[in-house]
């Protein structure tokens, strides 16, 4: 199997947005787990991702997190995870300052209640369209709703050329699946 040693890093630019695709154990090579990594201008991150939650009665939830990895010399350094496939830096982002939106504020208002309801199960949530995916690609519609993200073409749009390029990148993986430490790339999106 191929993995990811704990030496990669990889640089993330200031007052970014990134999607990072991930693999799930499963036989369909579309089946990606999902996470938006914000940059600051004091180069932290932060993750926001839609999750199963273990023994809490819900089968998923928003949490906001410190992605593994180091801030040095100004940029942070991921250390992906040896299930990460790609980063996808998303062109035209604009971060919030201050005079838009404290942290606090833009947190709450595009990934914290993003689907109104949810169900008690995994299996439940996915039927009613409810997974790590749409939940990126709701919080990205509503970020370029209010004029955080910039750009030609619509989420949709973004959406299948994140999904193609991270199916090309599993398969490329695959091909080479040699136990050897792989580095996802970033590409800009």
């Amino acid at each position: 199997m191929t993995t990811t040693s704990p030496e990669v890093t990889i640089e993330l630019q200031r007052d970014s947005l990134y999607i990072m695709a991930e693999t799930i154990p499963s036989a369909n090579l579309e089946d990606f787990h999902w996470v938006i990594i914000c940059t600051d201008a004091m180069a932290n991150a932060t993750s926001h991702e839609w999750v199963e939650v273990e023994g809490e009665g819900l089968a998923k939830r928003y949490i906001r997190g410190t992605p593994p990895g180091t801030t040095v010399a100004g940029l942070f350094a991921l250390t992906p995870s040896p299930s990460t496939i790609s980063l996808f830096r998303v062109n035209g982002f604009i971060p919030p300052s201050s005079a838009d939106l404290d942290q606090q504020e833009f947190e709450a208002q595009f990934f914290e209640n993003v689907f109104s309801e949810t169900f008690s199960t995994v299996n439940d949530n996915r039927a009613h369209g409810i997974t790590s995916c749409t939940w990126v690609w709701r919080v990205l519609g509503a970020m370029k709703d209010c004029g955080f993200i910039y750009r030609q073409g619509t989420i949709d749009d973004l959406a299948v050329r994140v999904t193609e390029a991270s199916v090309e990148q599993q398969k490329s993986r695959r091909a080479l699946d040699s136990g050897r430490s792989l580095q996802p790339p970033i590409i800009d999106i």
